[in-house]
């Protein structure tokens, strides 16, 4: 659960990183998706994207290294949860929530 030390340790630097991966439509679906529940798993956030799973890996990977996101364990099957409850604030100014 934090930052890899390729994240800027400046509060301005990690804030930009982590607006410029929720710039992306991916990964901000899948941090959207998130916020509506507590925890998802890996194969039903595939199915909900239709997403391959490798691919859903891949940002699920950049989320959790930029801080976004964590794994959670749910009977040993993956599963993902938001990591940093100021992302919820920002995913609900930007679709009216």
């Amino acid at each position: 659960m934090g930052r890899d030390s390729t994240w800027g340790e400046d509060k301005w630097t990690v804030a930009a990183e982590k607006l410029a991966l929720l710039s992306e439509p991916v990964p901000l679906e899948v941090v959207h998706i998130l916020t509506e529940r507590s925890s998802v798993g890996l194969s039903e956030l595939c199915r909900t994207l239709h997403l391959p799973k490798e691919y859903a890996l891949h940002h699920l990977a950049e989320l959790e290294q930029a801080g976004i996101v964590q794994q959670c364990g749910e009977d040993g099957k993956p599963c993902y949860a938001i990591a940093d409850e100021k992302i919820k604030k920002v995913v609900d100014i930007l679709f009216g929530n």
